[in-house]
């Protein structure tokens, strides 16, 4: 399971099933922004196994260009997203998925 309520913190037992969770994630995003993508990675608690988390895929985007990444912006909210600009964290464009949220995305460039 998936997901917390807006400042709720709850750790969760580890699931094997949030990498595939993950994957299938990190494929839909290289469908819809591929072309500025350098890389995708499963990041924060639940990308480690075995240890409690909060049940939230965190997922780090290297982008080609922190400012020609806006682009994302559209094609992210296809994809269920709602774009958070910088959220506190200069430099990033940050974003999240689900009511409660599930998952989280950061794109950072330079």
């Amino acid at each position: 399971m998936l997901g917390l309520p807006s400042g709720e913190v709850q750790l969760s037992r580890y699931e094997a099933g949030w990498r595939s969770l993950f994957l299938e994630e990190a494929e839909r995003l290289r469908t819809g922004i591929g072309g500025y993508v350098l890389d995708i990675q499963h990041i924060g608690s639940t990308s480690i196994p075995g240890m409690p988390a909060k049940p939230i895929l965190d997922i780090g985007i290297a982008v080609t260009d922190f400012e020609e990444a806006m682009r994302c912006v559209p094609p992210m909210e296809e994809l269920g997203y709602i774009y958070k600009g910088e959220n506190g964290i200069p430099r990033r464009h940050y974003f999240v998925k689900g009511d409660p949220p599930h998952s989280s995305c950061a794109c950072i460039g330079d």
